[in-house]
């Protein structure tokens, strides 16, 4: 808990109160516009959000035209039956990717190693079962090695970012300790 800081989480939770007594439309320009307590993400949170883009992007591609998988996976060409299947596929991703968007937006560091700790020790092994399950290798293998190396550079961009343990930047200031020398 003192890792968190709840100076910092008590704004926010007042302002999500305050946004869902009102009308259904109220919470939603809440969700589009994000806390007014945050002014300005972290170079990795901007980082984490243009991964979401990027996901989101990938998945649209694949639900909209699941044809076009087998260049973005470079595999061979989907059957009919596995094209259907592939835009569900494509709406999973866009899922994760609007998700990685909003995570992103909270500025939180909780975010970023969340984020970093599943991609490096959930993604691969489920992606290595799927494969030997009979799952396409060429998808399971491109979306491993792709969050995987996300991850990495998720990390170095986290171990680079001034504000990380620095306490100057707009939501990390009561979220991360201060570090002693």
């Amino acid at each position: 808990a003192a890792i968190l800081g709840s100076r910092h989480r008590e704004p926010l939770r007042m302002s999500v109160q305050m946004h869902s007594s009102q009308s259904l439309m109220g919470m939603l320009r809440f969700a589009v516009d994000g806390p007014p307590e945050i002014k300005k993400l972290t170079p990795t949170h901007n980082f984490l959000f243009l991964q979401g883009v990027l996901y989101f992007v990938l998945g649209m591609q694949t639900w909209l035209v699941p044809e076009t998988a087998h260049y973005t996976f470079l595999m061979p060409p989907l059957e009919p039956a596995e094209a259907q299947i592939a835009r569900l596929g494509g709406m999973g991703m866009m899922v994760v990717g609007y998700f990685y968007m909003q995570m992103a937006r909270t500025n939180s560091p909780f975010v970023v190693a969340a984020s970093i700790f599943n991609r490096l020790l959930l993604v691969p092994p489920m992606f290595a079962v799927a494969g030997m399950l009979g799952a396409r290798w060429q998808v399971c293998l491109a979306i491993a090695l792709l969050d995987t190396a996300l991850a990495l550079l998720t990390f170095h961009r986290w171990q680079a970012d001034p504000a990380n343990g620095s306490g100057t930047h707009q939501g990390y200031e009561a979220d991360v300790p201060k570090r002693e020398n």
